[in-house]
């Protein structure tokens, strides 16, 4: 199952299996004359109710605005149980700007590293369909660069939402304090505070995190254009092929088809 946005908010999802596709209901914006529009979106499971569901953040302004302008910002919910699409309470007041790499789904509830709020985490419960008052903060280690999204990203370890940091994709660090960092650092959230688990080095040249395997291997890609499956627990590298420099590729779990039609 693949989750594709195009356009300011069109979100589709692609089976891969079936090769069926269904596109989730545009939102209404009648009545406002936009001149712009941005919007995030994340989709997840509710764990109670078992039903697949996406929640979309948008954020409008008007034709005319001063720079420092606050957007209009409403959140939108769609159910796949019911083919319904309808509006949330959104309850920051801040102006929403997450990354769309940087976020993850874990557990019924969706993340998003925010760029807005530098060093913060913002969630999402698809099972209550609300927004967390409360921001996570991210961890406070040397390397992280709270508004510099490249350096680290959000993943699932272990059935918790966890920080990878890698040092290589941070140019604010300086070389000297690279040096002395472990090319990696796994951090892991348990509702109340961080804990590092892991920080190691991987003997290839500027390695890059490109996602997890089974909680304990990690797909890395350097400098030599290769894409390589690094373990956890054995330490062991294996070489995965070549890896296309020119092209955006990502690495991302692929979901069971579930596609139907309410």
């Amino acid at each position: 199952m693949m989750f594709i946005s195009f356009g300011l908010y069109g979100l589709l999802l692609w089976d891969v299996t079936t090769k069926e596709v269904k596109t989730i209901p545009e939102p209404d914006l009648s009545g406002k004359m936009t001149r712009n529009t941005r919007s995030h979106s994340g989709m997840g499971i509710d764990p109670v109710s078992g039903d697949y569901k996406v929640v979309r953040i948008l954020m409008t302004y008007p034709i005319l605005h001063s720079i420092d302008c606050i957007p209009d910002t409403k959140a939108e919910l769609y159910s796949f149980k019911t083919g319904h699409l309808k509006q949330i309470p959104y309850p920051h007041q801040f102006q929403f700007c997450g990354d769309p790499v940087c976020s993850v789904h874990v557990n019924g509830s969706y993340y998003w590293a925010l760029s807005k709020e530098p060093g913060y985490i913002l969630s999402f419960d698809f099972a209550t369909e609300k927004f967390d008052s409360r921001l996570i903060p991210i961890p406070k280690t040397r390397g992280i660069v709270v508004d510099h999204f490249p350096n680290f990203h959000l993943v699932e370890f272990q059935g918790s939402l966890a920080l990878v940091y890698n040092k290589w994709a941070d140019n604010n660090l300086a070389a000297a304090v690279k040096e002395s960092c472990p090319d990696f650092e796994i951090w892991v959230w348990n509702d109340e505070s961080w804990s590092l688990v892991s920080a190691f080095s991987i003997p290839v040249p500027n390695p890059c995190f490109m996602g997890f395997l089974e909680n304990d291997k990690l797909f890395i890609k350097h400098n030599d254009n290769k894409l390589l499956l690094f373990d956890l627990a054995t330490r062991q590298l294996h070489d995965l092929g070549p890896w296309d420099p020119l092209l955006e590729q990502k690495i991302f779990p692929l979901v069971p088809g579930f596609l139907s039609t309410p």
